[in-house]
């Protein structure tokens, strides 16, 4: 095999490996992009969670509160 040859074979892989790293970096970067739209869709519905918990404690605390300030006393 002549210099040459072994030249062309050696840019024909550098192609092939070029064209491999170029997939890669497309599918990392799509891997990315749908991570960072699951934590944000994570982030938002445990916002939602959170608000919705604080407002059933809330009401059970004024129904309790309500229930104590009748003259009866829960568990008593």
């Amino acid at each position: 095999m002549t210099a040459e040859e072994r030249l062309a074979k050696v840019e024909e892989h550098m192609l092939v490996q070029a064209g491999l790293v170029a997939r890669f970096e497309r599918r990392i970067d799509a891997f990315t992009e749908k991570t960072e739209a699951w934590i944000e869709s994570a982030e938002t519905r445990f916002a939602r969670l959170e608000v919705f918990a604080t407002a059933v404690l809330e009401r059970m605390d004024r129904f309790i509160a309500g229930q104590e300030g009748n003259g009866h006393k829960i568990g008593g």
